[in-house]
């Protein structure tokens, strides 16, 4: 699981209604983000298909991106949700990235799928 941890400051000014040379109080507003992304577990499949199930913090102002890193041919059937499908694996090693973006920060994980042959 990939976490990035930052931290925002803002800074309240309150002024009086009468006019003056600058603000009557500075208020400063801390808050700690958190930010994560799990690509899940890897696995070893004996079929064509399997689905991808990644879990992320903070997701109504993220977007998301599965791209296969490495391995044969395979289709990412939704690129863009946290769970998608993924067809037309052969036999082999495989490792897809999960990449979560919002508001400038960039997170990745991985997983790998390896897919045996039947016997």
């Amino acid at each position: 699981m990939r976490t990035s941890i930052f931290l925002l400051i803002f800074t309240l000014f309150l002024s009086s209604c009468q006019r003056s040379a600058g603000p009557i109080e500075e208020i400063n507003i801390i808050d700690l983000v958190t930010s994560s992304i799990f690509a899940g577990h890897d696995k070893v499949i004996t079929t064509s298909k399997t689905t991808l199930e990644a879990l992320a913090t903070d997701i109504q102002s993220s977007s998301y991106r599965w791209t296969k890193i490495s391995g044969g041919p395979a289709k990412i059937e939704k690129p863009h949700a946290l769970s998608t499908k993924i067809t037309g694996l052969r036999p082999g090693k495989y490792v897809f990235r999960i990449t979560k973006k919002e508001e400038g920060l960039t997170l990745t994980d991985e997983v790998s799928i390896t897919v045996r042959g039947r016997s």
